[in-house]
């Protein structure tokens, strides 16, 4: 069986996430008090009935109501968060990218595809992160974890702990692109 490339425009998706990012983004940090961020991110799962890419958010007053709260268990897993899929209701990365993601989420259901989706959905999902930090959207962006995860991720505190690293290099280093 021949392997079948697929034909995603990344740049385009990119911009799309760049674009609903920073309206949800700018919607729901001017609803919080400054310095209540402490982690974001994007949680996707492929593969799932409806497709899923949220936003994810965390406030130091939910973390620190949990009772293990500085524990990797409870940092890296956007469950905990109090914002775990999505930081309003409602399609709040708009219709051009829920559009997409459901594009790119068929495409994931043929099993050939699915690594190539994923890991585009993921690097992708890191540079926006690092686009928006750097911006300034985010404040301080070295007191923030970033979050990117696809639910079912292998050992997933050790693979979003290590995707903040890169995001947090990325940003220092002035690379956004």
């Amino acid at each position: 069986m021949s392997k079948k490339r697929i034909q995603v425009d990344w740049e385009r998706c990119e911009r799309l996430l760049l674009d609903g990012s920073r309206s949800a983004l700018e919607t729901f940090l001017g609803q919080r008090p400054r310095g209540e961020l402490c982690a974001i991110g994007y949680v996707f799962e492929l593969g799932n009935e409806s497709p899923q890419f949220d936003l994810c958010a965390d406030t130091w007053t939910n973390r620190k109501r949990l009772k293990d709260w500085q524990s990797p268990d409870v940092r890296w897993n956007s469950g905990n968060y109090e914002f775990p899929a999505g930081l309003s209701h409602g399609s709040e990365l708009g219709t051009d990218w829920n559009a997409e993601s459901k594009r790119l989420h068929n495409l994931a259901e043929d099993e050939r595809h699915f690594a190539a989706v994923y890991k585009g959905l993921v690097d992708m999902s890191c540079l926006v992160l690092v686009k928006r930090a750097s911006e300034g959207l985010l404040g301080d962006w070295r007191l923030l974890d970033y979050n990117v995860s696809e639910t079912g991720d292998p050992t997933p505190t050790k693979v979003v702990a290590a995707r903040d690293a890169k995001i947090k290099k990325l940003i220092e280093s002035g690379s956004s692109s």
